[in-house]
């Protein structure tokens, strides 16, 4: 839910800026580019523990936003 609301708050400001087609292009097509360059990046570790250190960090990453949606959806209902 959080997602569909930046993309659309982010098309509407696009939008206002009359980016039109060829802004969502090149926003889609960097944002492509930089999630296979970091998955490539992490293919190309050979030792075990390396991919295990990845995947604690994405982890940890991830709780870090729950969290942080937590703390700003605190006060809308608290």
């Amino acid at each position: 839910m959080l997602g569909l609301l930046h993309g659309y708050l982010n098309g509407a400001a696009m939008s206002q800026a009359k980016l039109g087609i060829l802004g969502l292009v090149g926003i889609v097509s960097t944002l492509f580019l930089a999630v296979a360059l970091a998955v490539a990046m992490v293919v190309a570790i050979r030792v075990p523990w390396g991919r295990i250190a990845v995947r604690v960090a994405g982890s940890w990453i991830a709780a870090v936003g729950l969290l942080l949606l937590g703390w700003s959806l605190r006060g809308k209902w608290g």
